[in-house]
């Protein structure tokens, strides 16, 4: 069935259209949201041209992303060979950031150069832009200092509900 979906120009077309608007609109909201957080930016340079292939299980996905110029770059296609490969569900790969474990989930696997593995997933967990000024770029500064208010009085609320 796969070979038949390949060899029909048509839904290659389709497939590749979908994959390309996803990697083209995750590569520029990651990059945006790394223009808010110096920090994170700067931790990057350690793992400059290193590259990660991403297996997603139960699902016909997989991508590679690197780290150029202080700025992370997702592509179906990579010229060179991966440093690290993480395989995973969606849904486990989301869990690896998940401040506290979720039951029922199975391990993502590292495999390679498992120091970049852990780094990209901790950095991910990590990353703290600057909402603020983010919100501000898009509704201008008095409406974006509100919304950005609004949204850290929720979530503080969630906090002190959830203890």
């Amino acid at each position: 069935m796969n070979t038949q979906v390949e060899s029909d120009p048509v839904n290659q077309e389709r497939n590749n259209w979908f994959e390309n608007i996803f990697i083209d609109s995750v590569n520029k909201a990651m990059n945006k949201s790394l223009s808010y957080d110096l920090v994170s930016v700067k931790k990057l340079d350690a793992f400059a041209d290193k590259v990660i292939k991403v297996d997603l299980l139960a699902t016909p996905f997989e991508f590679f992303i690197s780290i150029v110029d202080r700025k992370v770059l997702l592509t179906k296609f990579s010229q060179t060979e991966a440093d690290t490969t993480i395989i995973g569900t969606p849904l486990a790969l989301f869990a690896m950031n998940a401040e506290e474990p979720i039951a029922g989930i199975k391990n993502v696997e590292i495999f390679g150069d498992a120091n970049t593995g852990q780094f990209f997933a901790k950095w991910l967990k990590n990353l703290k832009p600057d909402w603020e000024e983010a919100w501000c770029d898009l509704l201008g500064d008095g409406m974006g200092v509100r919304v950005s208010n609004a949204v850290i009085g929720i979530l503080d609320f969630g906090k002190k509900l959830k203890d």
